[in-house]
């Protein structure tokens, strides 16, 4: 099965990789390609790691609430009575 997909890099990332294919003498497209794939197999990792940490019932902390347990309500500011005026 084949998927065609367009990749572009903007700004740094372009002059990037437009300056590593003038230094290795290859295709900017080339490098365009070896980003894209090294970007893909981050995304990857991340998400496997998202699976395993799931399935341990863990949380990378992005995440305030977990099915396991909920917030304390000393971390909730608006359980707190209101100063006096």
């Amino acid at each position: 099965m084949r998927l065609r997909l367009a990749f572009k890099l903007h700004g740094e990332e372009a002059d990037i990789a437009r300056s590593i294919a003038d230094a290795a003498g290859i295709e900017v497209d080339k490098v365009a390609k070896l980003a894209m794939q090294r970007y893909l197999r981050d995304v990857l990792d991340r998400a496997e790691a998202m699976v395993r940490d799931a399935q341990h019932g863990e949380t990378n902390g992005t995440d305030p609430v977990h099915p396991a347990r909920t917030l304390s309500d000393s971390s909730d500011p608006v359980s707190s009575p209101a100063p006096e005026q």
